[in-house]
């Protein structure tokens, strides 16, 4: 009778620990990322509501930065609207990130265009 010597359980045992520490880091990222999943799509329908509400208005923005904040869900999220000239004369880039504070606009950001009104 053969049985395994002691440096193949060992190299077994070590690949199960890097196996189970590989496990354990991917379900920690999981269950991170899907806490923060509804935060997310709030801001994102903040966003586009933005762009939504910029492109329904029938006005020609200025280029420049537009600063706010919006109810919603019970929250208060704020947002930030750069409005920028493309290479066409009559369409403009509307880019609106979003967030949880004023400095830390980094959970929704949606980019959108506007057509110059006849």
């Amino acid at each position: 009778m053969r049985g395994f010597t002691l440096l193949e359980v060992l190299v077994a045992l070590t690949v199960m620990v890097f196996a189970l520490a590989g496990f354990w880091k991917a379900l920690n990222m999981s269950a991170a990322l899907s806490g923060a999943l509804p935060e997310r799509v709030l801001a994102r329908w903040v966003a586009h509501n933005r762009v939504v509400l910029r492109q329904a208005g029938r006005q020609w923005p200025e280029t420049q930065v537009y600063r706010g904040r919006e109810e919603m869900a019970g929250r208060t999220w704020y947002w930030e609207e750069e409005v920028s000239a493309t290479s066409e004369p009559r369409l403009r880039r509307i880019t609106v990130r979003v967030g949880a504070a004023p400095e830390a606009l980094t959970l929704a950001t949606l980019e959108g265009f506007i057509r110059q009104p006849d």
